[in-house]
Formats: structure tokens, C-alpha cells, sequence
């Protein structure tokens, strides 16, 4: 090989290798960061029961690490105080021996600036308040004013830690107050994926929720419960994907109802009903969407109720042994990992490998083997 051609060899698989390097630096790195922080199955997030009906996500406080240098602020602590702007009442003593010190705190975002990233925000301990629903009580948020802005969270609970104040300013809306000097998710979100690709991959169908629609026209046409008909009855007991939005869960129950459309519990968007949304029972708690997601992939067996009287308990479709994304024979077909996966890494530099030999064997003017692609021919 020549100078010329062993010098364009060494680039191309520095740059090569280079590529692949950046690739398993930043998958290690996400992983350790993952790792690093309190995961979903140390801090539970979970559906509360909201006064206006609305999907309202809240911070369960006894799952909360406690000790460390930087324990973590407990709401329930905080609502001690019992603060009452009309008739002010002094802080109790436990919770005014917290001013001063330093804590992490778990919540939910509410800024207080414009734009993808805010200093300023108020740390909510639900998300009842987040997009919509009355005012919170002063002891149920924090405000956080930080040096540096941050990506701003719209549904995912975020970990803030600095340096705690009680400060009683109702004037300006507060009475909690910290000095932020971090922001980062509280729990691993879930990769999104493209479940009719992954289903495509994995050799399953894909669930469409207009299969159900007949049965919508011949309800609203009758007074009696439509027949459920035979195309629809012949996915009982199938294989399928299901993918829609997360309209309602049951963490005690291990059921969760996906639906065709958003929905946010009370007013906004489409309520589900038989005929836009699946019952979905999981395997185990572990196959749970994380309670905040907006949009959830599940693989299960489909059973549907020939009979009307099981719909109110059953669903007209559900989903049994459910588990999360796809999965074939046991299996997850999607794997989260590195942006370039491994086999496109070595697809890649096998055939770098086979190019250049073709190249030298062409210049050297030997026949290469039969299995090398030949080069094109150079000017």
C-alpha cells in the first residue's frame, strides 16, 4: 500500500473510530447520570384524586431519601403551616428551624418566565395547578429563583436543590423560597418510540382504534349495546401492539386505560369511552407507565367481550399480560442504548474494512477475493 493510501486508510478509520467513541462516551455518560439519580422506583409519582376531576400527578413524600448532605424538603412537613394572608400566624418552630439550610426538593415546574428556559419558577407538589385548576396553598409550592436558566418541564417532576428560606411574603405570593443552584429530572424518562416501526420490526400488528368505530355509528343508532362483529372478534386472544395516550391509571389495581385521544380528566380534550379507549392490564408493576406520560406503548394479548354485560368491568377491548413497548417472545425488540447501535457500528467498519481492501488489491492490481465489493473506477 502506498503512503497516499495508507494515509487516506488511517483518516477515515480515525474518523470512523472517532464517531463510534462519541457514541459509547455519550451512552455512558446518560447511563451513569441515570444511575446517579433517584429513580421512579425510590420516589413514587402517582395520581391523586383532584377536587376539579382533573389527572392531577403528585409527589408521595414517605418514599423520599431521607439524611445525606442535602435531605430532602418534605411538603407535608411544610404545610405545618397553615398560612392565611387575612389573618397571618407565626411559622411553627420545626419548620422555621429549616430556614436557612440546605435541601433538595421534589416537585413539579410552574414558571414564572416565557420561553423553553426560565430562572424563575415555582416548585409545585402536584401538577393540579400546572396547566390549569385553582391557586395551591402558600405551604404547597416553593419559589425558586435560580443564577442560570434551565429547560423548563412541563409534566415530569424535577429534583431542585439549594438553600431553603421561610420568608413570608404574600404580597408577592410567597412564603417559601430557595436559592436554586441545580435542576434535574427525578426519574428516567422513557425513551419514545415509533410503535408502528417497532411493531413492523417485531413481526406484530399494530392495534387501530377505527376498528371500533362501526360499533360507535351502530350505538348512537340504537338503544340496545351493538354486536360486536367478527373481524373484531377475531383478534381474541392475538398478539398486538397498542399504542395512545395514558387517560387513566390504577397503580393498585395494575390497570391502566390507554385511549385514541388526549384527555385530561375533567374538560379538556376527549373523554374516553368503549369505543375510543382499551383497558389495559400490565404483567407486573415493573410494566407501569411512569405516572406523568403523556403517550404509552404497550404489547399484550387482546381480549375482546363478545358479551355487554362485562364492558363496564372488562372494557370492550383490553389488553392482558401487558408489557411496555414492543416485545416479541419474552423479548423487548426495542432496546434503549447508544444512538448508533453496536451492529450499525460494526456493519459500518466492516464495510470500511472491505472498501479499502478492494481499493489497495484495485491499485496493487491484484484480483481481490470474490466476497469484496469492487471500487468505482477513478478518472
Amino acid at each position: 500500500m502506498s503512503f497516499k493510501g495508507c494515509k487516506w486508510f488511517l483518516l477515515w478509520l480515525s474518523v470512523l473510530l472517532g464517531i463510534f467513541a462519541a457514541n459509547e462516551i455519550e451512552f455512558a455518560w446518560r447511563s451513569r447520570a441515570q444511575a446517579a439519580r433517584p429513580s421512579d422506583n425510590k420516589i413514587k409519582i402517582r395520581e391523586e384524586q383532584s377536587l376539579l376531576g382533573h389527572r392531577t400527578i403528585g409527589i408521595d413524600d414517605a418514599t423520599l431519601p431521607g439524611g445525606g448532605d442535602r435531605p430532602f424538603l418534605h411538603f407535608s412537613a411544610l404545610g405545618a403551616w397553615a398560612f392565611d394572608a387575612e389573618k397571618p400566624t407565626p411559622c411553627p418552630p420545626a419548620v422555621q428551624s429549616l430556614s436557612g439550610s440546605t435541601f433538595s426538593a421534589v416537585g413539579f415546574m410552574y414558571p414564572l418566565d416565557s420561553g423553553v428556559k426560565v430562572k424563575n419558577f415555582c416548585l409545585l407538589r402536584s401538577t393540579q395547578t400546572c396547566c390549569y385548576g385553582p391557586r395551591p396553598q402558600y405551604n404547597q409550592y416553593i419559589l425558586v429563583n435560580l443564577k442560570e436558566p434551565v429547560k423548563f418541564e412541563r409534566f415530569a417532576p424535577v429534583i431542585v436543590q439549594g438553600k431553603f428560606f421561610v420568608e413570608a411574603k404574600p404580597e408577592d405570593g410567597y412564603i417559601y423560597r430557595m436559592d436554586g443552584e441545580s435542576v434535574a429530572p427525578a426519574a428516567q424518562e422513557e425513551i419514545q418510540i415509533n410503535a408502528a416501526d417497532a411493531a413492523r420490526k417485531a413481526g406484530l400488528e399494530l392495534f387501530s382504534f377505527s376498528s371500533l368505530d362501526s360499533l360507535r355509528r351502530a350505538a348512537e343508532d340504537s338503544s340496545t349495546p351493538p354486536r360486536v362483529p367478527p373481524e373484531l372478534l377475531a383478534l381474541n386472544g392475538k398478539k398486538m401492539v397498542l399504542d395512545g395516550f395514558l387517560v387513566g391509571q390504577t397503580r393498585d389495581a395494575l390497570e391502566v386505560l390507554v385511549g385514541k385521544y388526549w384527555w385530561d380528566g375533567a374538560v379538556q380534550g376527549t373523554p374516553p369511552d368503549l369505543y375510543n379507549a382499551v383497558k389495559v392490564f400490565p404483567r407486573s408493576e415493573s410494566e407501569l407507565p411512569l405516572a406523568w406520560a403523556q403517550k404509552v406503548v404497550f404489547t399484550g394479548l387482546v381480549h375482546v367481550a363478545a358479551d355487554p354485560a362485562d364492558w363496564p368491568t372488562q372494557g370492550l377491548v383490553s389488553l392482558h399480560e401487558a408489557v411496555k413497548n414492543v416485545s416479541v417472545q419474552g423479548g423487548v425488540a426495542f432496546e434503549p442504548g447508544p444512538f448508533l447501535p453496536r451492529e450499525a457500528e460494526a456493519l459500518m467498519l466492516a464495510a470500511f474494512l472491505a472498501i479499502s481492501f478492494a481499493r489497495y488489491f484495485h491499485r496493487a492490481g491484484v484480483a481481490p477475493p470474490e466476497n469484496l465489493p469492487q471500487p468505482p473506477e477513478e478518472n
